[in-house]
């Protein structure tokens, strides 16, 4: 009879502690159970990076940097005329020019005094190629007359480009005044005469400042 007893008391705890966990279950339910609510826009926002890109073109009319120069006397000035464009969507600044030169065959041609010698002008309209006036006479110095040899990165006087703004430059080349005397058919060593160099135009032009911009 004790055994029995104790079989009944068993049963009815564990019915009890079902009916608990079955309590509380329905009470997790309930908590869960709740009403919610969303917002977005219906059209997708879009966003872009802008565009930084410049472009070195020949101008009309003018053999820019495609053709070689050669036959140079110490004295002689060539022209030659470009259009630089900022075709990137977002404007620029601090707009720099570097000058490589590579393969000299001889020392001269790259000396401070007796080698090439560059300036950098700018007009506001075409050149005008025939005459290398610009409309408004002389043009704007961009870059005063330094020497190839000696040249680094340098700023151009007008440095900012707005998108889409274009420069017309002349690129003036010198090869200045000196003497040298060729004796029996043997020019002297180092020499100008016959000597060659090639030469990289390099611009280069930063994004303008960062804007925050609240209002839009």
């Amino acid at each position: 009879m004790i055994e029995i007893k104790n079989k009944k008391h068993t049963w009815r705890l564990f019915a009890g502690g079902a009916i608990v966990l079955s309590a509380a279950a329905i009470a997790g339910q309930s908590v869960l159970a709740s009403l919610n609510a969303t917002a977005f826009n219906t059209v997708a926002e879009n966003v872009q990076a802008g565009t930084m890109e410049l472009t070195l073109d020949k101008s009309t009319g003018s053999a820019g940097f495609t053709s070689p120069i050669s036959n140079l006397a110490p004295g002689d000035t060539v022209n030659r005329y470009v259009t630089l464009t900022n075709s990137g969507s977002l404007a620029g600044r601090d707009l720099k020019l570097s000058v490589s030169n590579a393969g000299a065959t001889s020392s001269v041609i790259t000396d401070a005094t007796k080698g090439l010698q560059l300036a950098v002008l700018s007009c506001a309209t075409p050149w005008t190629i025939a005459t290398g006036t610009c409309s408004g006479g002389a043009g704007a110095i961009e870059i005063a007359e330094k020497a190839i040899g000696s040249w680094s990165v340098s700023n151009l006087a007008s440095a900012i480009m707005a998108a889409g703004d274009v420069k017309y430059l002349k690129f003036s080349l010198k090869l200045p005044d000196q003497n040298e005397t060729t004796q029996n058919g043997v020019a002297p060593s180092p020499s100008i005469q016959n000597a060659a160099v090639n030469l990289t135009y390099t611009f280069d032009l930063a994004q303008r400042a960062a804007e925050t911009n609240l209002n839009s």
